[in-house]
Formats: structure tokens, C-alpha cells, sequence
């Protein structure tokens, strides 16, 4: 992910991601004090075989409550069925 807006003005973020195709659902680390350019460098395994689309969402992953949305992005996934793989 890069220039990721800060759900805060103080510190930096601690981001993850929620990778979801379909119902299968994945999330990353916690890339602690990655701020608006985390690097989680983790790879997750789908069945694609029945799905379109992936969805990417952001998170600030809060000591206490719920953690913070920062943003995400729906996509097709048409290309790399297509392809057979991904290869990003």
C-alpha cells in the first residue's frame, strides 16, 4: 500500500490488510509504525475458480476499541483467471 491517509494526527499508523475473494478471507500482520507506506510482503492462497473480484481493505490496528478504517479497493480478478496467476 502507499500514501494511505492517517486515520490520526499523532503517531503513525499500525497497518493491516483484509484481503478478501469471495468468502475466503485473509489479513495480513500488523506492519507496526508503517504509516502510510506498509510493507507486509505476504503471499495467501485462493480458490478462484467460482470469483470476480477481490476487495483490499486498510486498518490501523488500535491498542483499545475497534481499529480504524484507512481505506480499500475492489478490483477484478477477470485478468488473472485468465493468466491462470498472479503475479504482483
Amino acid at each position: 500500500a502507499s500514501e494511505l491517509k492517517q486515520p490520526t494526527a499523532v503517531g503513525k499508523a499500525d497497518p493491516y490488510a483484509r484481503v478478501t475473494i469471495g468468502q475466503q478471507t485473509y489479513e495480513t500482520k500488523v506492519h507496526s509504525g508503517g504509516g502510510k507506506e506498509p510493507r507486509w510482503e505476504q503471499s495467501f492462497d485462493f480458490d478462484i475458480s467460482n470469483e470476480k473480484d477481490i476487495t483490499i481493505e486498510v486498518y490501523d490496528k488500535q491498542k483499545l476499541g475497534q481499529d480504524r478504517f484507512c481505506g480499500g479497493v475492489t478490483s477484478t480478478i477477470m485478468a488473472w483467471i485468465q493468466r491462470g496467476a498472479y503475479d504482483g
